[in-house]
């Protein structure tokens, strides 16, 4: 019961992930068509170091309150608050800081207006952090259903608004006002939706909670920078490389970390699924879930990565024009790398997080990044391709360090004859895709056609069990806890 339980609430986050990923690309197609390469690298590194200030301003927090709620019991509202108060201070402190440095970002990234540009993105900063929080309260107490609909109205709220811009006038700081906007949206219905699980702020609680926090910080720094640190290095070194190397990398970058919505769906349901079987003494359930979890992931990205390995510029010049053609080849390392990779290390991590074991989590993330770092300016050099191959090494590190930390932990991964067959189906689904070459507006129907035959070669291979299926879609998930 409890497995397929977990499942759906892993449905219904990645959903609403998917949203706003979807929210994302409406923005990222609409603003890479009508700003071109150049200024939509602009707006990249913008919203990229926004991004990576917010998930490394967010200092571990929210994830920190997810396993500590989920582990409490009746103590979870006083963890609640604390986190709450700890969460506004911080991130108003975080706002400010990022105004004030816009000047010395521009700068340092070769942002023309930037200081101005950087100012308004960091109207998001305590909109989207406590967003974050709040989220972060619902999943602690295992409401995974309220927290997806949190997202969802999220992802809405900014798809809405990008397309209105898009009638008005695209423009970089346009983009940012919507950005922000979709956040305190969002927000709003958050604390809403948590308002009766939070109760007074206790202290002892509140240092606990910090003293974890501080662990995932670390880790959040260093995924995030080695999310961005490729963009970042074209930035800098931009004497160095192509005047449209960071659109082109933003572009492919943009399909290539689409995996990450699952990681970002079943992360904080893997984080209170570990933390809460482990507190009942049921560790072979929380080895479940991991499995579980990995086993769908596999199945869906391994033959995916197949697809835009053979299809990748066709796929970048459809979605944004031809002249992101040459960022055709950066998808396919991309996905692996970044996709695949950084997927896999966020799952594992969340795994990590879980059991407590914050020593082998940083040693995961933090040599992941340096990987990346040592690498980069050996390999700049070749542009675009240089930061895309330096990014995925790092990633696909971490993801070894993290794996075998959590299987010595909880043992167990995918059967060796699972594995082998999800290999076969990606290699039968590339031949495919290679022997069928749509172009333009044809390439959707391949698309579809390559996703049913994926699915039917998994059905006869015996990795989708449909019989599972069936009673999975007739199980209802438990009732969300209360704390009334």
């Amino acid at each position: 019961m409890r497995r397929a339980q977990g499942i759906q609430a892993m449905a219904l986050q990645t959903g609403a992930h998917l949203l706003v990923t979807l929210a994302g690309y409406l923005t990222t197609v609409i603003l890479a068509a009508g700003l071109g390469p150049t200024l939509f690298g602009a707006y990249s590194l913008v919203y990229g170091t926004l991004l990576a200030t917010e998930v490394i301003g967010r200092l571990g927090l929210p994830a920190a309150l997810t396993r500590q709620m989920a582990a409490a019991g009746v103590q979870a509202p006083r963890i609640a608050g604390g986190g709450l108060l700890l969460g506004t201070i911080t991130y108003l402190l975080l706002f400010a800081g990022f105004w004030l440095g816009a000047p010395a970002l521009a700068a340092v990234l070769n942002v023309t207006d930037g200081a101005h540009l950087f100012r308004i993105a960091a109207l998001d900063i305590p909109f989207y952090c406590l967003l974050f929080v709040g989220n972060a309260i619902l999943n602690g107490r295992q409401r995974f259903a309220a927290a997806a609909l949190v997202t969802a109205i999220y992802a809405l709220a900014k798809a809405v608004g990008i397309v209105g811009l898009a009638w008005y006038g695209i423009s970089i700081a346009g983009a940012l006002v919507v950005n922000a906007a979709a956040s305190a949206i969002g927000l709003a219905v958050a604390a809403f939706t948590a308002r009766s699980e939070v109760g007074p702020p206790a202290g002892a609680a509140m240092r606990a909670t910090v003293r974890l926090a501080l662990a995932l910080c670390v880790r959040g720094v260093a995924s995030q920078v080695l999310a961005v640190i490729g963009l970042w290095a074209l930035g800098v070194g931009a004497a160095l490389v192509p005047p449209d190397a960071a659109g082109q990398y933003a572009a492919a970058q943009s399909i290539g970390r689409l995996p990450i919505i699952l990681a970002l769906g079943s992360g904080s349901v893997v984080v209170a699924s570990v933390a809460a079987a482990l507190a009942r003494g049921a560790p072979d359930e929380a080895r479940q879930v991991l499995v579980d979890t990995i086993r769908l992931m596999l199945m869906l990205l391994l033959p995916a990565a197949a697809v835009a390995v053979v299809d990748g510029a066709t796929i970048t010049t459809l979605l944004f024009g031809p002249a992101y053609a040459a960022a055709g080849p950066l998808l396919a390392v991309l996905f692996i790398g970044q996709g695949i990779g950084m997927t896999l290390l966020l799952v594992h991590s969340a795994a990590l997080v879980g059991l407590g074991a914050m020593a082998a989590l940083l040693r995961a993330n933090l040599a992941a990044l340096a990987v990346t770092v040592l690498l980069l300016p050996a390999i700049l050099p070749l542009g675009a391709m240089g930061a895309a191959l330096a990014t995925a090494a790092g990633c696909l590190t971490g993801v070894l360090l993290a794996g075998g930390a959590v299987r010595r932990a909880l043992g167990g991964w995918l059967a060796p004859g699972d594995l082998g067959r999800l290999v076969a189906t990606s290699g039968a689904v590339a031949l495919l895709a290679w022997s069928l070459p749509g172009h333009g507006i044809w390439l959707l129907a391949e698309l579809a056609a390559l996703g049913v035959a994926t699915v039917l070669m998994l059905i006869a291979v015996g990795l989708i069990r449909v019989g599972e299926l069936r009673r999975l879609a007739r199980r209802q998930p438990e009732p969300a806890v209360s704390t009334r």
